[in-house]
């Protein structure tokens, strides 16, 4: 793909503005989005002005392995910032055991949003049951016992629930989990209604309620500290020049 000069020089003006601040957060994750919306976790190896190098997704304990060349949306993740732009991604090479993509950035990096919390992708256990209120029914009584569930993502504001029965919008919940040896429970109120997906079981977005100032600050003190020995675990080899 050629880049015509002006268009260059935007992608340029953008990366400078910006690469230093995406850099500087020792937390920030790389998200890819392909051309059918489906979105991967990444990490970033090397980013010298417009060409970027970053580790392969992880899907079901084995590398992805994209068609190249491809064009997928990058998205840079930092504690309160979403920068995204497009990447023309070239060439796969592996090296000591990892696998790495090279392309180059093919518009300018833009500033999405500013986030409340850093949202951390992880996966942990938890229990749940559904705290009914004064005037509420349920058709399923199951989700009024001790059920188990899958995190998939946390910040100190909110999760992402897989469970195995579908709970609906404006439904409270009682969380109960560990993380990085520090016991949990936090009254979670549900966004939207749980949709099932390809396993059978149902994601759900839950905001926190009634979390006292101690409890938060304590969680999203964890989330980073997880954060960094996940990045200092993955950390990835470099292309060689």
């Amino acid at each position: 793909m050629i880049l015509d000069p002006k268009a260059q020089l935007e992608i340029a003006n953008s990366v400078s503005q910006y690469h230093d601040i995406i850099l500087k957060d020792i937390n920030s994750i790389v998200r890819l989005v392909d051309s059918e919306g489906k979105v991967y976790t990444s990490a970033l190896s090397k980013w010298e002005k417009n060409d970027i190098i970053f580790a392969a997704p992880i899907e079901r304990c084995d590398f992805v392995i994209f068609p190249l060349p491809i064009d997928l949306e990058i998205c840079f993740i930092t504690k309160q910032t979403v920068f995204v732009a497009n990447i023309h991604v070239t060439t796969r090479q592996p090296v000591n055991g990892k696998l790495l993509y090279k392309g180059y950035l093919t518009c300018p990096l833009v500033k999405k949003q500013q986030r409340a919390h850093y949202r951390l992708t992880t996966l942990f256990h938890v229990k749940y049951h559904l705290i009914l209120r004064e005037d509420q029914r349920v058709d399923n009584e199951q989700l009024l016992n001790l059920n188990e569930g899958t995190t998939v993502n946390i910040s100190a504001g909110g999760m992402c629930l897989l469970t195995k029965y579908q709970l609906q919008s404006k439904d409270c919940v009682e969380i109960i989990f560990q993380f990085l040896d520090h016991e949990f429970n936090i009254q979670g109120e549900v966004l939207e209604q749980g949709e099932r997906n390809t396993t059978g079981n149902y994601t759900h977005r839950i905001r926190f309620i009634n979390l006292d100032a101690r409890k938060e600050n304590l969680l999203s003190k964890l989330i980073f500290e997880k954060q960094r020995l996940l990045v200092k675990s993955n950390n990835q080899p470099l292309f060689k020049k």
